[in-house]
Parts: C-alpha cells; structure tokens; sequence
C-alpha cells in the first residue's frame, strides 16, 4: 500500500510579521492534497501556479483576490475521485458538494483550467447533495478561459434539480460581480450558468454553454443561464445550445430570466426550445 508523503507548510519569519509582499509558493506534485496546501499558505493578491497535471481535490479558495492559473483547460484539471458536501445554498440551506468554491471574498480569479465533474460525480449516490462545477457564494471574481463539465449524476439520478456548472448566488445586502469570460461550458445537469439574489450582477462573454438536448421525461429541463431572483445579468457574445426537452409541454430554455433584469446582446441560440425567455422581469434582447 502506498502512503503520499506528507509536506508540511510552513510559513516564513516576513509572512507572520506581516512585512513580506511577494513570496515564490512551490507545489509538489498534485498530491490529495496539494492545491489546498497551496491556497492555505497563499497571501491576499497571490497567484497559486498550476502544473500540468489532473488535481483530485474539492478547492476552497478564502483568500480575497487571489488567482488560480492552470496552463489550459487541456492541460490542468481538477478533477476529484470523490465529491462530498462542502457547502451549501444559501437561501435554504441545502448541502451542496462544489468543485472549486470561492466563498465570501472578493476580486477572485479562476483560469485557464479544467474543472471537471468526473470521475466525481459519479460517487453522488443521490439527489443529495447537489453538486456545482464553480460556486461563487458571496464572493466576486471572474472565471476566464476555462472548462466546466461533466456535472451530471448517473443515468437514474438526472432527474435531481441540482446539479449545475457555475453558481453565483449572494446574501442579502451583498454586492457581488461575477465576470465569465470565454469559456467552455458543458454536459450539466439542470443549469449551465445561474445568477440569483438581488446584489449578484453576472456578466457573461464569449462563453460557448451547450446542453444535453433534447432531454425525456425523467430528466431535469435544462437552462443554459438562469438570473433569477433579483440579480442582474449582461450576456455578451455567447453561443448557447441544445436546451430541450420532450413532451414539450415541458421548457428547457437557452437564457431563462426570471423577476429580475437582463440585457442580452449579440449571442447566438441554437437548438433551444426556447432561446430567451422572460418571465416576471425587464431587459433587453438584440
């Protein structure tokens, strides 16, 4: 049997005192748990440098404007074996297991990477808990040029609402931006993108966000993005597809909006059910 050996992190004299500004951070190989051992020593204003490599842990950023870089969504992944509740939604409480969580903080970047659903979503024995690619809770940042995939449950568990990509949801009173910009979104459960909670404003560029479409009776009605509930959204350039759904008595949309507002703008629909679709809310569509 073999045991990971154990490294210890410790923190230089200057860091403690407060005096140091820059630090080299080293990563030994991906470990089981590496990256967390990068975050944990990593300072506001930090970037944690991935290798290339695939990183099998669930990752809690904390530190306010600290930057995740990988050498692209081919090359650096995370991926964990296993996914575990780490987290939960806000308005309700409900357990949720989320890749790469970035909880109450601010200025956040995440890119150039992979955050991928398998092999860990697979290991989710039930509709609880839900599981998220990228989670922003409470917190602002930007997601660039990265992939999110594979967050979908075994065949007899996709009926589960909850189960999405990316997340941004926010406490009462908060301000919190979140920026997607260029990346690839796919193979999702229910939701590829969701916005909600007045104070969240997602603006959402160039991203391509392609569903499972056309979906049967027993599978989740699919949304591309969701700004729902008193968020904001501003959706650039995107390509969205393959949201549908059969009967269609039921609606799988590409953009649902929902009592809030959102302005869209130059992005493409394919192959939805429906593209855009209002309900209860104000904006824009050209």
């Amino acid at each position: 049997t073999y045991t990971w050996p154990r490294y210890e992190v410790k923190r230089a004299t200057e860091i403690g005192a407060g005096e140091a500004r820059r630090v080299p951070l080293v990563i030994i190989g991906a470990g089981p748990v590496g990256l967390t051992a990068a975050i944990d020593a990593a300072q506001p204003g930090f970037t944690v440098l991935l290798d290339e490599l695939a990183y099998a842990e669930q990752v809690v950023i904390d530190v306010p404007g600290l930057t995740l870089e990988g050498q692209g969504s081919a090359l650096t992944r995370i991926a964990p074996t296993t996914l575990a509740a780490n987290t939960t939604w806000i308005s309700d409480g409900f357990p949720y297991a989320a890749i790469v969580l970035v909880d109450g903080v601010d200025g956040v970047v995440v890119r150039d990477l992979a955050i991928d659903g398998n092999p860990g979503a697979a290991t989710v024995a039930g509709c609880t808990p839900g599981i998220v690619g990228a989670y922003f809770r409470s917190a602002s940042g930007r997601l660039d040029d990265a992939a999110v995939r594979n967050l979908v449950l075994a065949p007899g568990l996709r009926g589960c609402q909850d189960q999405f990509a990316v997340v941004a949801l926010t406490a009462t009173g908060n301000a919190d931006s979140v920026v997607l910009d260029g990346n690839l979104i796919d193979n999702y459960g229910k939701g590829g993108v969701v916005a909600s909670g007045a104070g969240v404003a997602l603006d959402a560029i160039d991203n391509a966000i392609t569903g499972r479409g056309p979906l049967p009776l027993g599978d989740a009605g699919q949304n591309g993005v969701q700004v729902s509930f008193g968020a904001t959204g501003n959706l650039v350039g995107n390509t969205i597809s393959e949201h549908a759904y059969l009967p269609s008595d039921f609606v799988a949309t590409g953009a649902l909006v929902y009592a809030p507002s959102a302005t869209l703008d130059g992005n493409t629909f394919e192959d939805n059910q429906v593209g855009a679709y209002y309900i209860d809310s104000n904006g824009e569509a050209h």
